[in-house]
């Protein structure tokens, strides 16, 4: 398999993540700045939520790992 067609499934497959995502990132929506995340336990705990809830429905634990991932970047380099 050429690189440019891995690079679009692993795209594809991150995009229905996050899909996934959004329960977990609506059900913390009732902290305002997502700065909380910055302490690691905090960030701990929705990583957690995060694989947990994409476990439940049945999602692989290496796309788990590429969501929990991508939302780890994005709060460390907000």
């Amino acid at each position: 398999m050429n690189q440019h067609k891995q690079f679009t499934q692993k795209t594809n497959k991150l995009a229905l993540l996050l899909e996934k995502l959004t329960a977990v990132v609506n059900s913390e929506a009732l902290y305002q700045d997502i700065s909380i995340y910055e302490d690691d336990i905090e960030l701990e705990i929705l990583n957690f939520q995060i694989k947990q809830h994409l476990s439940r429905q049945g999602v692989q634990e290496s796309d788990i790992k590429l969501a929990t991932d991508f939302v780890n970047q994005y709060i460390n380099n907000k």
